[in-house]
């Protein structure tokens, strides 16, 4: 099974680097899925504040040091937990103020919902994205 598939316009012309959704040259197709689970845990947010340098390419980059990391006051990912998997890790999806508001008043025993992608996560799902709290009038 493999992770997704290029669809390219039999006449585009050739483009070295990315097409983009404009140019209707390629189409990139990935599975995604849905699911849900239930919060149970979250990690806090951190700033690289390591210093920064430019590397060959021009491109700045900075080290991973603990010392040079920064926590703030925002949740940096969610942890939930549903009957396939044990520990689902969401950190993506979510606005600012979205993360600065459940830093307050977590969202701990909600049910949320969650885009991921279907292949490649075993024991967990791959690139799990926050799509939504469950609504109460929703569940029976």
């Amino acid at each position: 099974s493999y992770e997704g598939l290029i669809l390219r316009a039999a006449l585009a012309p050739y483009k070295f680097n990315r097409s983009t959704l404009k140019e209707q040259g390629m189409l990139k197709v990935k599975p995604w899925a849905d699911d849900e689970c239930i919060i149970y845990d979250w990690v806090q947010k951190t700033r690289n504040d390591n210093e920064a340098t430019t590397n060959e390419l021009g491109r700045t980059e900075r080290s991973t040091k603990k010392e040079g990391l920064t926590l703030i006051d925002e949740v940096g990912v969610l942890i939930g937990r549903n009957e396939k998997w044990d520990r689902i890790e969401i950190g993506t999806g979510m606005t600012q103020a979205d993360r600065q508001e459940w830093f307050k008043n977590l969202p701990l025993g909600q049910t949320v919902r969650f885009r991921y992608i279907k292949v490649g996560g075993y024991d967990k799902p791959r690139h799990a994205s926050f799509a939504g709290f469950r609504h109460l009038d929703d569940m029976s």
